[in-house]
């Protein structure tokens, strides 16, 4: 059973929350979080649960011309499989 990909609060398109600066390092452990929370059902170990073929490694991404947080938001918007606003 594939399930859509969840979020509390979705964000309005186009505004970015508000974000305390912080080092590379620092950002890795939140995104990893989000990822967990809100991805990695459909996508364990950066794979694809609906679509094999379209898994989240860096070469298949490159492939697919998804080279920013923008395109992978715009690309789950125009997914087959149901997805609430990432």
């Amino acid at each position: 059973m594939v399930t859509g990909c969840n979020r509390d609060e979705p964000q309005k398109a186009g505004v970015a929350p508000a974000v305390p600066a912080a080092t590379a390092q620092e950002q890795v452990p939140d995104g990893e979080a989000l990822f967990k929370q809100y991805c990695s059902s459909c996508h364990p170990d950066g794979g694809n649960a609906s679509d094999p073929k379209r898994t989240l490694h860096g070469s298949v991404l490159k492939s697919n011309r998804i080279t920013t947080p923008e395109d992978i938001r715009q690309d789950h918007a125009q997914s087959p499989v149901a997805h609430d606003q990432v």
